[in-house]
């Protein structure tokens, strides 16, 4: 609750659309308005946009959508449920991140201190009170991780079950979390090979797998191209594309993912990292954070085109730095001896945890502040815009064509009705745009 106060989450958390990635935040509604409209079957997913065949599209794995679909339908609410349902499970996952930091370093005051510090990334927080499904993978990797850091630390067998079941959910809706369930697999087959063991495993990959080969045959049928299904790797840029991608990272994005000295503090412990862990070597900790950090970094290298323009490409990696952060520094700890430093120690990281919040608070803030961006006027432009139509009768099955809209689902989220957005007429296909006139009734 602090938090939720300090942070200021109540300005934003009835808020309609807006801002950073917004074309990303209302594909996402789009999903769920599919299910509201369209009846609830799970694998009828599908958009407002209609240029694919009957607007039909896959994504994500629907899970979280069609949750939300059903409470607006019981309930009679709007989509501001969403923002509230989103912001409440990433509390939630702060309080499991909480959880395995306490038992990686046995001491509840620091895990605390740093789960604070890791939730300062104002890219998380903004995401957190928004309609973009990787807050939804990230808090269940993190309620994933400390049932797998309990099985493999602790021996509790009930924990094991329990991993695997949130770490699927989280790859299923954003399988670059593999990263960490793949880390937890290879350790706890390393631990003991249990029949029963590899066959949850076995169930659970192939579970992931079959989606994914789902909606790359679905999207391909209904011909939609929008949503990324393959990889955008380093190796395939040009010098100047590459150039591009670090300036934006690092001059840009950078100081919007944590507190510059949130970094630096980071890259310190990185600098010594080397010589805890090869100390350290034999720690079954050691090994999960190496494990992750060099997912992490495949990750970045295999998905490097996408840190351009998408911030939200980074949450991936804050569990990576959660944990191999907070490994290093159970490793100092173990180091001192006088308990008068390490209580010094503990002073610094909780004033750089309140320094970061506040920079975060103020980040959050100055993104709300500046929510009229390329692409999000089209929000301003047509609120309340469905209500309008409603009272003209036209119906919710009607098809719309929306001029000056750059987005795919942003103007007809607002209207509530499928049709085709166009950008500009000029240089467009005739015969394409005389086909989709012809299939739609209002402009």
């Amino acid at each position: 609750m602090i938090l939720y106060f300090f942070l200021g989450f109540g300005n934003y958390v009835f808020l309609q659309p807006q801002g950073y990635h917004f074309s990303r935040q209302t594909d996402s509604l789009s999903f769920i308005y599919n299910y509201l409209y369209n009846g609830f079957d799970f694998f009828y997913t599908a958009n407002f946009n209609l240029n694919s065949l009957e607007g039909r599209a896959a994504s994500e794995f629907p899970l979280f959508y069609y949750v939300y679909a059903l409470i607006m339908k019981l309930f009679n609410t709007d989509d501001s449920i969403v923002r509230i349902i989103n912001l409440l499970l990433v509390f939630l996952s702060m309080f499991f991140l909480f959880r395995s930091l306490e038992l990686i370093t046995k001491n509840t005051w620091l895990a605390i201190t740093l789960s604070c510090l890791f939730f300062s990334s104002t890219v998380l927080l903004h995401y957190a009170v928004s309609y973009i499904p990787d807050v939804n993978s990230i808090a269940l990797c993190f309620i994933a991780i400390y049932f797998s850091l309990n099985y493999l630390l602790e021996n509790d067998g009930r924990s094991f079950n329990l991993a695997v079941i949130f770490f699927t959910l989280s790859v299923l809706i954003k399988p670059t979390y593999l990263i960490y369930y793949g880390t937890f697999i290879f350790l706890a087959l390393q631990r003991q090979r249990k029949l029963n063991q590899i066959i949850y495993f076995s169930i659970s990959m192939i579970a992931v797998l079959s989606w994914i080969y789902y909606i790359k045959q679905y999207n391909q049928k209904f011909e939609q191209y929008y949503y990324l299904t393959s990889l955008k790797p380093l190796w395939k840029c040009s010098p100047e594309q590459r150039n591009d991608v670090f300036d934006f990272v690092l001059n840009y994005w950078y100081s919007k993912y944590y507190y510059q000295s949130t970094f630096h503090f980071f890259f310190a412990l990185l600098i010594v990292a080397p010589y805890l862990f090869l100390k350290n070597l034999k720690n079954l900790l050691t090994m999960y954070a190496l494990l992750v950090l060099t997912g992490s970094v495949v990750y970045f290298l295999t998905f490097f085109v996408q840190f351009k323009d998408h911030d939200y490409y980074f949450i991936t990696i804050i569990p990576a730095i959660a944990i191999s952060i907070t490994v290093l520094l159970h490793y100092i700890f173990q180091l001192i001896k006088k308990e008068s430093l390490k209580v010094s120690l503990n002073i610094c990281l909780m004033i750089l945890t309140v320094l970061s919040l506040n920079y975060a608070r103020e980040k959050l803030s100055d993104r709300y502040s500046k929510s009229f961006i390329s692409g999000s006027e089209i929000g301003y432009k047509f609120k309340g815009i469905d209500t309008y139509l409603d009272s003209l009768n036209i119906q919710k099955s009607a098809r719309l064509v929306i001029l000056g809209d750059i987005t795919p689902n942003g103007g007809l989220y607002f209207t509530k009705r499928k049709g085709y957005p166009f950008a500009d007429l000029e240089g467009e296909n005739e015969a394409l745009i005389r086909d989709k006139l012809i299939n739609s009734e209002y402009l």
